[in-house]
């Protein structure tokens, strides 16, 4: 869904006059974060990272055991790391499989023996078209021979849709290009041909249903057999291991005790830093807000109120009178008190 009215968001489409519900940058993370989770993807190598949005979704669902950021802006990695370092949430819901994040200040353009060999995924979200398109060969030979993940997921933006912007231009100042539709699927030939890969699906977000296709155009790529046999050539360290951590791991426990420890840490965290003057926290406001309570309900809300039903008396035990779960009217009643006391 889009409109024309002015905003302001993460989304520089947004910025050029068109206002995407939900978010176009909300968008592209979910379509990325889901296929990952469809695809029953472990490992996960984003390059050009950023700020780690992506990660820390995967971070937050514990459905990864290794996850990897690249960039070449150091606020940006340590703005992302303010998101992944193991918190509270990770010592006291602990993970059931190891899981290790390392974050590395380097050029994408540039092979490292860091970056791990035959990853299960490599992710490049927005991020292709801030390369010089010269340099394009250099970022595609690192991806698909140098790195040769199993899956690679690349979004991008669509020149067809400019557009609908009404103004020229690229869409961000710092894009080199941005290809049109034609031109994406030429470089996906090219990658089909030289590297062994095939065409797991395209498909995009932000279709407004004229004709121009989607605002970013997506495509996930599956190594086959032919690009499995390719040999990685050794190279030089280029990049510098800023952060690392293993997030803590516990023996399996009962799913009624994990989800319910879960449902009960979100709704405290969101009832302590409300923003509202009510004491009912809506279901859907829970559920949207913490990417743990969607990987248990495997994204979808209706799930997400079935398991609430099944483990209603486990959770409403463990809160005893402080909350009160009303699942006919989707929302949780907090009692109000002035103790700080979350159990």
């Amino acid at each position: 869904m889009a409109s024309t009215a002015p905003a302001t968001s993460d989304s520089p489409e947004e910025e050029k006059g068109l206002t995407f519900t939900p978010p176009l940058w909300t968008q592209r993370l979910d379509l990325v974060r889901t296929t990952i989770f469809d695809l029953d993807i472990t490992e996960v190598c984003d390059l050009g990272c950023g700020s780690g949005k992506l990660l820390t979704q995967l971070k937050e669902a514990r459905c990864a055991q290794l996850m990897v950021g690249v960039d070449l802006d150091r606020p940006e990695l340590e703005r992302a790391w303010e998101l992944l370092e193991a918190d509270f949430q990770d010592f006291h819901f602990r993970r059931k499989t190891a899981s290790t994040l390392r974050l590395y200040y380097g050029n994408i353009l540039v092979p490292s023996p860091s970056l791990p060999y035959q990853i299960q995924c490599v992710t490049l979200c927005e991020v292709i078209e801030h390369v010089f398109e010269r340099d394009v060969p250099a970022l595609t030979r690192l991806i698909f021979s140098h790195i040769n993940p199993k899956y690679c997921i690349v979004t991008t933006p669509n020149a067809d849709f400019n557009v609908n912007f009404g103004r020229p231009g690229f869409r961000h100042p710092d894009h080199k290009f941005e290809w049109t539709r034609s031109q994406f699927q030429t470089w996906i030939e090219e990658v089909k041909s030289e590297y062994g890969y095939e065409v797991d699906r395209v498909t995009g977000v932000g279709d407004i249903g004229n004709g121009t296709g989607h605002c970013s155009q997506v495509v996930v790529m599956r190594r086959t057999a032919r690009g499995r046999r390719l040999e990685r050539a050794e190279t030089k360290e280029t990049y510098e291991l800023l952060r690392e951590v293993t997030y803590p791991v516990s023996a399996e426990v009962p799913f009624a005790q994990a989800f319910s420890n879960a449902v009960i840490y979100h709704i405290f965290a969101q009832l302590r830093y409300r923003d509202w003057d009510s004491n009912e926290l809506p279901l859907a406001h829970l559920y949207n807000s913490a990417g743990e309570l969607q990987a248990y309900s495997d994204g979808e809300y209706v799930h997400f109120l079935h398991l609430l039903q099944t483990h209603r008396d486990t959770i409403q035990l463990k809160v005893d009178d402080k909350l009160q779960l009303d699942l006919q009217a989707e929302k949780v009643v907090a009692q109000e008190d002035d103790e700080e006391d979350t159990d």
